[in-house]
């Protein structure tokens, strides 16, 4: 059985003096563990009051009949119990024989009146092991430690300067790694970079064609309302004045359409510009250090002449 420490043994007589034991959000009341007083009983005869090395028996008995135990016992034994200390039928340590009842509390009697008398005392564990523990701290003296005689020694350690070296050799190596690993993705970022300013090239000369088919649609749109549909309506309608207001409200609107597709048309090429000039700057190419050769732009060129020859046919 392990012995308790004294930190143990003090908190333990703290809190049975406290009473009570935080437990859960609540306080629940503190009693000692008194364990139950144990029973001298003989394990050759079973009776209770002396123990096997004080018994008078020459042989061991049946803990089950009391019968002689020998070798062939077992199959002799008919397994009737039969008490040591009353003779009943029971076993011999029964916690119901009256005998064993009866001796269990004059022993606890004798136990309660050792106490008052001080003759026993639980406490006197936990005083042994603070006069232990006493006896064992470390008293530290000065001189008997004498400081040691310094020699100086010149001794090149070569094991040292062997191990800095290969040392620095490793640092290297994992360096130049991270080097490799770093100009690796540099790579694979300028060669995204290519791509997206190839991709926004060609998404900058659909959208100037998309704008430009739209308003030309608009412009043939106005110029048949006015050419075709409102001449038709003259030698049709009866009520022209009606229509024909209604046909030019149609017309203005498509009118003012275009030109406000032509307008935001001009605006979106000037900031396209400008943010294709940026991308293509030095400054930025230094910064991310993509590759110096340029990215092709034949694509945006062909979309940016028929944009022109169109504008010219319109006008």
């Amino acid at each position: 059985m392990s012995t308790p420490k004294e930190e143990d043994l003090e908190e333990y007589y703290e809190t049975l003096n406290l009473g009570k034991l935080a437990v859960g959000n609540r306080l629940l009341p503190v009693t000692p563990y008194l364990p139950s007083n144990k029973l001298t009983y003989c394990s050759k005869c079973y009776i209770l009051g002396h123990t096997a090395l004080n018994c008078n028996s020459h042989h061991p008995k049946c803990r089950v009949c009391l019968g002689e135990f020998t070798n062939n016992h077992r199959n002799e034994c008919e397994g009737q119990f039969k008490c040591a200390q009353c003779g009943g039928n029971h076993f011999s340590l029964d916690g119901n024989c009256p005998m064993v009842q009866k001796y269990r509390q004059e022993l606890n009697k004798e136990v309660k009146q050792a106490i008052r008398n001080s003759d026993l005392n639980y406490n006197t564990h936990l005083e042994q092991i603070k006069q232990i523990k006493k006896s064992n701290e470390y008293q530290y003296d000065v001189n008997a430690f004498p400081p040691l005689i310094k020699m100086d020694r010149n001794i090149e350690n070569r094991w040292n300067t062997q191990k800095t070296d290969s040392n620095n050799i490793t640092s290297k190596n994992e360096v130049a790694d991270v080097l490799k690993e770093i100009n690796k993705n540099l790579e694979m970022m300028n060669k995204k970079l290519d791509i997206q300013k190839r991709t926004i090239g060609r998404n900058e000369g659909n959208i100037r064609l998309n704008k430009l088919v739209t308003s030309e649609l608009l412009t043939t749109m106005a110029n048949l309302v006015g050419d075709v549909v409102l001449p038709l309506l003259k030698l049709v309608t009866k009520d022209e004045a009606v229509m024909i207001k209604k046909t030019e409200g149609y017309a203005k609107r498509f009118i003012s359409m275009e030109e406000n597709l032509r307008l935001n048309y001009k605006l979106d090429i000037d900031t396209v510009t400008d943010e294709t000039n940026y991308i293509n700057s030095p400054s930025l190419s230094e910064t991310v250090k993509v590759n110096p050769n340029p990215v092709t732009t034949s694509s945006v060129m062909v979309v940016d002449d028929e944009i022109e020859t169109a504008e010219k046919t319109n006008t």
